[in-house]
C-alpha cells in the first residue's frame, strides 16, 4: 500500500505519505517452514517544492520466520528424502523488529 495525500490544513506544500507491507509464506509441502514479514513507514513533508523542506519519517519492520536448512546434500549430490522432511529446529526462528525476545 503506498498512500500520499496533500494537507492543506498546514499550508499549500504540506503532504503526509504511508507505506506499508505485509507478506506470509510457507514451502510448498514443507509444514513446519514459514515467513512472515510486515512494515509500515509514515511520513510528513513541509515546503514541498521550496527552498526549504522538512521531513518527518518513521519505519517499522517485523519477521517472524521458522527457516528451512532445505534438503541435505552428501558431497554435491541431494540425498533422496522425502520432500516433506524437515531439516531444522522447531525451536528455531528468525525474529526481528522492536520486541525481538520470546
Amino acid at each position: 500500500m503506498d498512500v500520499n495525500e496533500p494537507i492543506p490544513e498546514l499550508g499549500p506544500a504540506a503532504a503526509f505519505r504511508i507505506v506499508a507491507m505485509g507478506h506470509e509464506s510457507s514451502v510448498t509441502r514443507r509444514d513446519v517452514a514459514e515467513q512472515s514479514r510486515y512494515g509500515f513507514a509514515p511520513s510528513l513533508a513541509l515546503g514541498l517544492g521550496t527552498p526549504t523542506r522538512l521531513s518527518i519519517a518513521y519505519l517499522h519492520e517485523f519477521s517472524d520466520d521458522i527457516p528451512d536448512y532445505g534438503l541435505p546434500y552428501l558431497g554435491s549430490q541431494v540425498v533422496s528424502v522425502p520432500r516433506q522432511n524437515f531439516y531444522g529446529f522447531k525451536s528455531d526462528y528468525m525474529k526481528t523488529g522492536p520486541t525481538s525476545s520470546r
